[in-house]
């Protein structure tokens, strides 16, 4: 069961790396497209979905945490 555990903390971990990278690349795009190519109104329309995927990044770091705290285990597992 442990090692289940493990393997699903490694996987969470992986899918936050990725969607860290994802939306640091996603504004950096924006920046460019709205500074250099003029269309800031395209822009805008994309910043709600990044915003978005930065809001569902907080919270899985937060809802395991909460979660644990409810069911009062004493100790949180930390990513391997």
């Amino acid at each position: 069961m442990d090692e289940i555990r493990i393997i699903l903390l490694r996987i969470i971990k992986i899918m936050q790396v990725l969607i860290i990278l994802g939306s640091s690349a996603s504004f950096i795009y924006l920046g460019v497209l709205a500074i250099y190519h003029k269309k800031l109104d395209e822009a805008k329309k994309f910043l709600p979905w990044i915003l978005l995927g930065l809001i569902i990044l907080i919270t899985s770091y937060t809802i395991p945490v909460i979660i644990l705290s409810f069911l009062e285990v004493k100790e949180v597992p930390k990513f391997p």
